[in-house]
């Protein structure tokens, strides 16, 4: 069977069709509505994907971009990003130091740290969504 995409690295005549897909997903975003009502300073998520998007593409840019597009037409499917951090992508993995017990414990706890961050910050969001957003928009909104 003949593939549908093409994969490719994203280049610069490529960001805008990328942020508009971004833009697009997180339309029905609960958080990103929210953050968009503010009336001083409101979050927009497609210009704010496009400052991303230049700096992951810029060249000594720690970041491995993927573009999918559709292969009969061209047209632009999907993208994503990996961001490297630790270890730097250059570094193979096999010269990676093993793990002690006591180091994997450490990041056992720091996942669990994180998911319990997670869930906070998301149940602290949901009160807040309630008392600054009406019921009728919320309603709207789920």
């Amino acid at each position: 069977m003949t593939p549908l995409y093409d994969f490719r690295s994203i280049t610069t005549v490529d960001i805008p069709a990328c942020f508009k897909i971004a833009a697009l997903s997180m339309q029905d975003d609960k958080q990103n509505q929210f953050k968009a009502a503010c009336r001083d300073d409101p979050y927009d998520h497609e210009e704010g994907m496009r400052g991303a998007l230049q700096h992951w593409t810029k060249p000594g840019s720690r970041s491995q971009t993927v573009l999918a597009t559709d292969r009969n037409s061209g047209a632009v499917v999907g993208w994503m990003v990996w961001n490297y951090h630790e270890p730097k992508p250059e570094i193979p993995v096999a010269e990676l130091e093993p793990v002690s017990e006591q180091e994997g414990q450490k990041t056992q706890q720091a996942r669990s740290s994180k998911a319990r961050l997670e869930a906070y910050s998301s149940s602290e969001m949901q009160k807040w969504m309630k008392v600054l957003t009406p019921a009728k928009e919320l309603a709207r909104c789920s």
